[in-house]
């Protein structure tokens, strides 16, 4: 059953513990919108903004949400919460690391970011405050910025240290629109000349003996900075190639392909790479053919 009314916020969150009869509760307050699902006796409370009414979208509205996912704690087998923003085509290149999304703000436990990346200590490492909220840990980044741009600016490189140190599949990958007006984060060219760097990826084509289409991967460990050559890692427009390219099972040509390989020189460069590769169903090797399978 569905329910829909008219409320006030608390009305709403008061709600969350009540519904017995119904699958689902929405209410409105101006133009805010509140939707409570019963998912298997779970909970989830979604606040949100009307989509005709974006423009009124400021810092106030960010922190009024972080006030509730706060207030929300304190709900009887409270699990989690997060302020989210939701990405437009144009930035929808940006994969969704675990736990950390595009979000403002994250409610989590040490357990659950354990069990998302290899190395937990990167998680909290991309957010401006975390603190501690009973058995949780609040986590809070760039409250203040609403500007896409500038949000990329503020988080993309973190995000993508996320989405390489994550466990397997747990990354959300979008369909991704090459916008123009982000090309920045995105396009090939050197750093210098706002692009998104040069290419860790060099095309060897494909090979009639394995049936595979083969990339040679490389990498530096020395940031730029401090003089270091690019590339520094294997770019965003290259990860959705070689997700095209092994999940489609056909070459740049479109001959049929058995998958894809991507070879690097060193160990090192492998492991740190592997992760958006085989979530993309690539395989990735180092050194003397030697393959990494997780």
């Amino acid at each position: 059953m569905r329910s829909d009314k008219a409320g006030t916020l608390e009305q709403a969150l008061d709600s969350a513990g009540r519904i017995k009869d119904c699958s689902s509760v929405h209410l409105v307050s101006g133009e805010v919108l509140v939707s409570i699902q019963d998912n298997d006796k779970i909970h989830e409370i979604d606040i949100s903004q009307s989509h005709n009414d974006s423009q009124w979208i400021d810092h106030a509205w960010i922190r009024s949400l972080g006030e509730w996912a706060v207030g929300a704690s304190r709900l009887r087998r409270f699990r989690g919460a997060a302020v989210v923003r939701r990405q437009s085509t144009m930035s929808s290149f940006v994969p969704e690391p675990p736990i950390a999304g595009a979000n403002h703000l994250v409610i989590t436990t040490d357990a659950e970011i354990a069990a998302a990346y290899d190395d937990p200590s990167l998680f909290w490492k991309v957010w401006d405050e975390v603190k501690p909220l009973g058995s949780f840990k609040l986590c809070t980044r760039a409250m203040n910025v609403i500007d896409e741009a500038h949000w990329l600016a503020y988080t993309f490189e973190s995000t993508m240290m996320l989405v390489r140190n994550a466990k397997p599949k747990l990354t959300v990958y979008n369909t991704p629109y090459w916008k123009p007006e982000f090309a920045a984060w995105w396009e090939f060219g050197n750093y210098e000349e706002e692009k998104g760097g040069n290419p860790a990826l060099a095309p060897i084509g494909y090979d009639e003996d394995d049936g595979h289409y083969h990339f040679l991967g490389f990498i530096t460990n020395t940031p730029l900075e401090a003089g270091g050559s690019e590339p520094r890692h294997v770019l965003i427009r290259e990860i959705y190639m070689v997700r095209k390219l092994a999940r489609g099972k056909k070459d740049p040509t479109g001959r049929p392909i058995k998958g894809v390989k991507v070879r690097f020189p060193e160990k090192w460069m492998a492991e740190q790479e592997k992760r958006p590769l085989l979530d993309g169903q690539a395989r990735v090797f180092y050194g003397d053919w030697i393959e990494i399978t997780d």
